[in-house]
């Protein structure tokens, strides 16, 4: 099931202007994953990646105690900042959002999710699998008992207020209070 559902991506996402369709599966770095994902069509091009898996089965208090000292000083000044959490499961903010993250990859010259792989997720999404826009500027991608983050933007002002820190807080603290 998994070889095919790995054929069927790439046959969906080909090569397009020279751009090599890249994500990030989440298979441990085994050599039989690895072969799947070659018989697949893929291959592996950079090394380095890293994700952090965020434990959600500890206390809030315990979660925010593990973050280094410069992040829950920002996430304090984002809480002081008075500005409004917007949770938005049915998705209705995400093309703001998609045109957000287009401008952003432009004009930072780096990789990321493409609109076309981000309107899929909206359009195939169901409970287990899919996206879920819990406030603006941040897109989480939901599946089985995980959720990945996919997608930020942020502006100047929402920088200066340390907005960024509020949303993923407030985002770990929703994905707690539903069981992930």
């Amino acid at each position: 099931m998994q070889k095919l559902a790995l054929e069927l991506l790439r046959k969906r996402y080909r090569l397009r202007r020279g751009r090599p369709v890249t994500f990030h599966p989440e298979l441990k770095d085994t050599p039989d994953h690895r072969g799947q994902m070659a018989l697949s069509g893929f291959k592996r091009v950079a090394e380095g990646y890293r994700t952090i898996w965020l434990d959600l089965d500890c206390s809030v208090e315990d979660m925010c105690a593990n973050f280094r000292q410069n992040w829950r000083n920002s996430l304090v000044q984002g809480k002081r900042n008075g500005l409004t959490v917007i949770d938005d499961p049915a998705c209705d903010r995400l093309d703001w959002l998609i045109e957000r993250h287009a401008e952003h990859m432009d004009l930072g010259g780096y990789r990321g999710p493409s609109a076309a792989i981000l309107e899929d997720l909206r359009e195939f999404g169901n409970e287990t699998a899919g996206i879920r826009l819990l406030v603006a500027g941040i897109l989480l991608a939901h599946h089985g008992k995980a959720a990945t983050y996919l997608v930020n933007w942020t502006g100047d002002k929402g920088r200066e207020l340390r907005a960024t820190h509020l949303l993923l807080w407030h985002a770990a603290e929703r994905l707690q209070s539903e069981g992930y």
